[in-house]
């Protein structure tokens, strides 16, 4: 979907591995630089990072008020996944100790407490993807990866009841968001007990700052926490752009 998203703009527009290292709102231009040197300036902006990494971008004038109570509140979970790659969907073919399955299932054992089916047959691709998170992750990834990897192969092999297939992956993929230096953990931020109403409910989360407009899956009235609420919550940013600009233009004729 994102590739999707990015085609729709002109070549060159989206720029790849340019970290952001300060943004500065002089009250008629936005300037924005690079941890590389390179600068870029805009009438305004719109900032799509998860909130608690506002503060790890030199903000200027700084944020302040219920958005610095935001920025600074609000954090993100302990969450991965370990995607289990096979080269049949063993888990649909019944056998006299495991039945058919449709590769979900849903587990008060650890470490993974979400077992689906991920597969795309027209690729040949048969997977099982494990969502790991919360306390019982955190715990698990801090064990090495071959002890990650054993438990969540015991668990699958444990539920499905499948003590040949579930050993023979041709392929394991693992991620972990919480060790990414740019998003820190997943899948959505969330803030502690009382925040939200201490400034003045979730309406904070969108509560544009100057130049500054604030977007993303977690500031969605709809769908937070999932790509649905973050393309919402872009389509909703560029309104608040479109209309501030429209509105700047007609005070300027007046």
């Amino acid at each position: 979907m994102a590739i999707g998203l990015a085609a729709l703009l002109k070549p060159k527009t989206v720029r790849l591995s340019t970290p952001v290292s300060s943004i500065t709102d002089s009250g008629n231009l936005v300037t924005v630089t690079t941890s590389t040197g390179q600068t870029f300036k805009s009438s305004k902006l719109i900032l799509s990072i998860p909130t608690p990494l506002y503060k790890d971008i030199a903000i200027s004038p700084p944020l302040t008020g219920t958005k610095a109570t935001i920025a600074s509140s609000t954090i993100h979970g302990y969450y991965s996944k370990m995607i289990l790659c096979y080269d049949k969907p063993w888990w649909t073919s019944p056998s006299l100790t495991s039945p058919k399955s449709c590769g979900l299932a849903i587990s008060y054992q650890t470490p993974a407490a979400v077992i689906r089916d991920t597969s795309v047959p027209a690729d040949d691709h048969y997977c099982l993807t494990c969502f790991v998170g919360g306390g019982p992750g955190l715990a698990w990834s801090k064990l090495p990866q071959h002890e990650r990897r054993a438990q969540v192969l015991a668990q699958v092999s444990n539920i499905f009841n499948n003590k040949e297939e579930v050993y023979k992956p041709v392929e394991i993929f693992e991620q972990e968001w919480s060790k990414e230096q740019y998003s820190k953990g997943a899948p959505c931020p969330v803030t502690g007990p009382g925040v939200l109403t201490s400034v003045g409910g979730s309406s904070a989360l969108r509560e544009v700052v100057g130049n500054l407009h604030f977007v993303g899956t977690e500031t969605s009235e709809v769908w937070s926490g999932y790509m649905e609420g973050a393309v919402r919550s872009g389509v909703r940013g560029a309104e608040e752009v479109v209309k501030s600009l429209k509105g700047e233009v007609l005070r300027a004729k007046l």
